[in-house]
């Protein structure tokens, strides 16, 4: 999620009156966010964004996402089309109310196994 590295929420979203989202113009920050947690993590196990195989995301705002979701990809697998399944996947909430979207992703890591 695009939490900072102490937990907290990067750029939550502004909520209207009925605790929903009202603004999506952090959509690039927070997808953002999440690659470099992702990065780090993978980084931890001696992998990298070119070893993620799948990768879902679970948005509020789909159109908004494509904006943000494509020039963020580019950036952080250096490629316009990098090589792994995408699911994009429209929800109507997500965990946290000031949260706008979330990503999963899958990743394959080669070990020898001794």
């Amino acid at each position: 999620m695009s939490h900072d590295d102490k937990g907290n929420l990067v750029a939550p979203a502004e909520l209207d009156e009925n605790k929903r989202p009202a603004d999506f113009s952090q959509m690039e920050s927070k997808v953002r966010q999440t690659y470099i947690n992702t990065k780090t993590l993978l980084a931890r196990y001696g992998a990298t964004l070119d070893d993620v195989v799948q990768e879902t995301l679970y948005v509020l705002d789909v159109p908004c996402v494509f904006a943000a979701g494509s020039k963020v990809r580019k950036e952080m697998y250096g490629t316009d089309v990098p090589q792994y399944a995408s699911n994009l996947i429209g929800v109507s909430a997500l965990a946290f109310p000031e949260q706008i979207v979330e990503i999963t992703f899958r990743a394959i890591i080669n070990r020898s196994v001794d």
